[in-house]
């Protein structure tokens, strides 16, 4: 069997759905997601030396605020490159790409909002074992529909959907949580770096007696402070941290996932040409939520493909 086969004339719409569907999710897992990761790591480098060797609570602050600032970029980046198949806003006949190009400020507040009560089967969509909220296609019928019937690939697919769902709805409590608890101090830290100096402000309960905040922040909206409690700004720094690489991480998985169908597609100069989909199955798990059979047809599938021969 050939390494590659020439595309068929009939092919997707190369120019208003493949192609940029393939330059918005290269640009994610690519370029932004390795971007987002490397800044998300030198704000917490910064900020964990100036924790341990710093006296200056203020400077302490600024550092940790800047990796709830990188954090919510993460945050952000998850949900704009999720959102468009998850929670569809926009309807185009050339795809999800479309949305993932228009900026929306409600977006990504009403994306980790609603998670709490998203469906098995929107979880599922966002693992990218089914196409779209609103499509209950999943892409075992597409391989029923083409006469792909392996009761072994059949277990092992309903085996991974159920097993990323589980994982993603559980990862998700802790990105729901941390973007409804950073967006603030981030906001904060955007607008001007609103930090209270700690000679200037301090947080005291109703008697009067001082509160220790290691952070002190005004409120980009309204008149009020928030404060991140405590001596040391360690915990929001590696809070920040966990929340910001597994954003990144849903970002990556999103991306790559729907990006392994289209990289079937070779460009080269003489035309368009197939590659075999390796591994079209994708999952998210933790280790031992999947039988070892299971993993072994997920992790050595492959699709290839074969030159229609028409009859005589």
């Amino acid at each position: 069997m050939a390494d590659r086969i020439r595309a068929p004339a009939e092919l997707a719409d190369l120019e208003n759905m493949v192609l940029p569907s393939r330059a918005c999710l290269l640009a994610v897992r690519d370029t932004l997601s390795p971007a987002h990761r490397a800044a998300l790591a030198d704000a917490v480098q910064m900020a964990r030396n100036l924790e341990r060797r710093d006296s200056d609570p203020d400077r302490r602050a600024a550092a940790a605020l800047a990796v709830l600032w990188e954090t919510v970029g993460c945050l952000e980046l998850a949900a704009n490159t999720a959102a468009p198949w998850v929670d569809p806003r926009v309807e185009s006949a050339n795809g999800a790409w479309v949305e993932m190009t228009i900026y929306d400020p409600t977006r990504v507040n009403r994306f980790y909002q609603s998670s709490r009560n998203w469906t098995d089967e929107r979880f599922a969509v966002l693992s990218a074992h089914r196409f779209r909220r609103g499509n209950d296609t999943t892409m075992l019928d597409v391989f029923r529909d083409e006469g792909i019937v392996d009761e072994r690939v059949i277990a092992a697919f309903a085996e991974a959907e159920v097993a990323t769902t589980r994982f993603l709805r559980e990862q998700f409590q802790t990105l729901a949580s941390a973007w409804e608890e950073m967006r603030a101090y981030a906001a904060a830290f955007e607008h001007g770096l609103m930090l209270v100096p700690a000679a200037v402000g301090e947080i005291v309960d109703s008697a009067g007696a001082v509160l220790p905040h290691a952070i002190v922040v005004w409120e980009s909206r309204g008149e009020g402070t928030r404060g991140h409690v405590g001596d040391s700004t360690a915990a929001a720094i590696d809070a920040g941290e966990y929340a910001g690489s597994l954003a990144i991480d849903v970002a990556e998985h999103v991306a790559d996932a729907r990006l392994r169908v289209v990289e079937t597609f070779e460009f080269a100069s003489d035309g368009i040409y197939l590659r075999p989909w390796d591994r079209p199955f994708p999952y998210w798990v933790r280790r031992g939520d999947l039988t070892e059979e299971a993993l072994d047809v997920l992790n050595q599938s492959r699709i290839a493909w074969v030159e229609a021969v028409e009859d005589a």
